[in-house]
């Protein structure tokens, strides 16, 4: 196959093109979160809100590098280096979809979105019956958690914006998870796995229950 995987020579065809989609799409997933992040850990209105985001793009950065050391070098998929990754004038200049988000709320909004749609995949990932995928799952969605968190706490300073920004908030969170599901999201690719008995029956509802579960944190941090 012109597009294998790295590894799991042992899985048919079908089974390696649904692993490969879906660990594409992560990778670019966690490619712009990893951007974002870095753009804005020296612009945050705290220092520790500049080291945490150093952190988690860093972290994020290096599940980016993991998804993709699992993709076969003759996959062709444009991903980012390393130094590429955190130049601003890159991303700006080559691809509209990766600017630099241009306010505080709504970088943190919209990387919520994105980041919640990364982290349900990843979260369904860890029932994965090929354990190379498991054991890389496992470790991402412990790490996922404290993103998450910053996050929904983050969202909690804003509810002394004004009555406009504050109201739009929760519509940018809808745009931005239906944006990322649509770029990223991977129910069909999970789906695809179910079928092929790589995933238990209830691994896309347990997706689903993982987003509905960030949704609800969000709305009850917006106040």
């Amino acid at each position: 196959m012109s597009a294998a995987l790295a590894f799991a020579d042992d899985l048919s065809v079908p089974a390696q093109e649904s692993l490969r989609d879906l660990l594409v799409d992560l990778t670019r997933a966690k490619q712009q979160l990893a951007f974002q992040y870095a753009s804005w850990c020296i612009r945050a209105p705290s220092v520790e809100a500049n080291i945490a985001l150093a952190g988690m793009s860093q972290e994020e950065l290096g599940h980016a590098g993991v998804l993709d050391g699992l993709l076969g070098d003759e996959l062709k998929h444009p991903v980012l280096g390393k130094d590429e990754l955190v130049s601003w004038e890159h991303w700006s200049a080559s691809d509209d979809d990766h600017a630099m988000l241009g306010t505080w709320p709504g970088m943190i909004v919209s990387c919520l979105a994105l980041d919640a749609s990364a982290a349900a995949s990843i979260e369904a990932l860890k029932a994965c019956s090929y354990a190379r995928i498991a054991q890389r799952a496992l470790k991402m969605a412990q790490e996922e958690q404290f993103h998450l968190l910053f996050g929904t706490e983050t969202v909690k300073t804003f509810r002394d914006l004004p009555g406009d920004a504050s109201k739009g908030l929760a519509g940018l969170y809808a745009r931005s998870l239906a944006d990322a599901e649509t770029r990223f999201g991977a129910s069909k690719a999970l789906a695809r796995l179910v079928e092929l008995g790589l995933l238990a029956p209830g691994a896309v509802d347990t997706r689903a229950k993982f987003l509905q579960g960030v949704a609800q944190r969000f709305h009850a941090a917006c106040g």
